[in-house]
């Protein structure tokens, strides 16, 4: 008996593969299935992001092997975006790095390994039973998943805003967490130890851990930190707004945050981050003031440069070459702060693949800021933050829960009280 979809509209299917043979073929397939609509194919991964999730589509058929952006980028980026679709991976890569691909999306995306063949069409017609029945069951899958409110969005759409852990004050308000000074510092939780009023150690100085390390208790540091630069990427988002949603409404430096992201996204992400959090977040323009109490995250396709200007820190954006594959790069922002604000910037980096931002660590570390970085066990990928780590660079190496808590106590311990000074 073939599959059928229980009720509702067909299944919204995308083919991304640089192959027309194949691409031809599978419309071919999923012309005949009346419960199936095929609303795009792509050769490659460029466009393939935007698309699914303007598309609404349910399942996404995508190669790995792709010239330019791979199916490995564009399954990490709707990983990052919060999407919820069914895809199956097609491939000749060998299954280990498959399996290996679906548990670091298995949270939003449902995926099935279909083995590429040889020859024109790479075993396609061999297949089709097996891949009607597999888009029917992954479409199902995902339906139901977005019915029960299960992931973290519907279907093709950027997920949806999740109520924040503080309460609101009312319809349409900014959600409310303690102001500075009213935070709990739970003694359970490593809380804050007294300063002994000495000085702190020059750079040189400073504890480099090993990777996984952590320090046995907090150590209260009385420089006064001047702004908070944070990296991420694979699996930012989420990070970002865990670790946000622990920044109060007064948080008394500026914050500015690279997450890799192609065009259009960030001004989206910025939104939503705003909407879920007490500090204001929004995305970086050329030439802004940054200002304590307002994250500014830099636009998708620019660089973020942090540049003093008198007093103040200013946000410069560039379309220079890309860093380590990317703009924006985390390296950029990182080495420009350092130069801006030497000594008194504190540094997070999140999840992330690759090793953008260990030159930008490096220079914070050298000229005597604090690196915090995300642990292993709670890092969707552990590259970015697990370089920094492996290099010593790491002042702490923490789990996610306990980063944005540990940063606020960080900025506090530089403030009469523990409050705004």
């Amino acid at each position: 008996m073939k599959p059928t979809i229980e009720t509702g509209p067909p299944l919204r299917v995308m083919v991304v593969d640089d192959s027309p043979v194949t691409r031809r073929l599978i419309e071919r397939v999923i012309s005949r299935e009346e419960g199936l609509e095929l609303v795009a194919e792509l050769a490659d991964g460029k466009q393939a992001v935007e698309i699914a999730i303007r598309e609404r589509v349910d399942v996404l058929i995508l190669d790995l092997e792709m010239p330019e952006i791979d199916g490995r980028e564009v399954l990490m980026r709707l990983y990052e975006l919060g999407t919820q679709m069914g895809v199956v991976v097609y491939t000749g890569a060998a299954q280990e790095e498959v399996e290996e691909l679906e548990k670091r999306v298995a949270r939003r995306l449902i995926c099935r390994m279909m083995p590429k063949g040889n020859g024109a069409g790479g075993g396609i017609e061999g297949l089709k039973d097996w891949l009607v029945s597999t888009i029917y069951d992954l479409g199902q899958r995902v339906r139901v998943r977005s019915r029960d409110g299960g992931g973290d969005g519907p279907a093709g759409e950027v997920a949806r805003p999740v109520r924040p852990r503080s309460s609101a004050t009312g319809s349409g308000s900014k959600a409310v967490t303690p102001v500075l000074g009213d935070l709990d510092r739970s003694p359970g939780k490593n809380g804050p130890t007294q300063s002994n009023g000495t000085n702190p150690s020059p750079p040189a100085a400073l504890p480099r851990l090993s990777a996984g390390a952590r320090p046995a208790a907090f150590q209260r540091d009385s420089r006064r930190f001047s702004i908070l630069v944070v990296g991420a990427s694979t699996g930012g988002p989420e990070a970002l707004r865990q670790m946000i949603q622990d920044l109060p409404a007064n948080f008394p430096i500026p914050v500015a945050i690279v997450q890799h992201m192609p065009i259009g996204f960030t001004a989206q992400l910025a939104a939503r981050l705003d909407s879920q959090c007490a500090i204001t977040v929004r995305e970086a323009t050329e030439g802004e003031r940054l200002e304590a109490g307002v994250v500014l995250i830099a636009p998708g396709g620019k660089h973020l440069e942090v540049h003093r200007d008198g007093p103040h820190l200013t946000a410069k954006l560039t379309e220079n070459e890309p860093e380590n594959s990317c703009r924006p790069a985390v390296d950029v922002l990182f080495r420009s702060a350092a130069a801006a604000v030497p000594r008194n910037l504190l540094a997070v980096m999140l999840t992330g693949m690759g090793q953008d931002g260990l030159v930008g660590a490096e220079c914070i570390r050298e000229t005597g800021g604090l690196v915090i970085v995300q642990d292993e066990p709670t890092s969707v990928v552990w590259g970015m933050p697990g370089a920094i780590a492996k290099a010593g660079l790491a002042n702490e190496v923490l789990p996610l829960s306990e980063v944005g808590p540990r940063t606020v106590e960080h900025v506090l311990a530089g403030r009469t009280n523990g409050r705004v000074a």
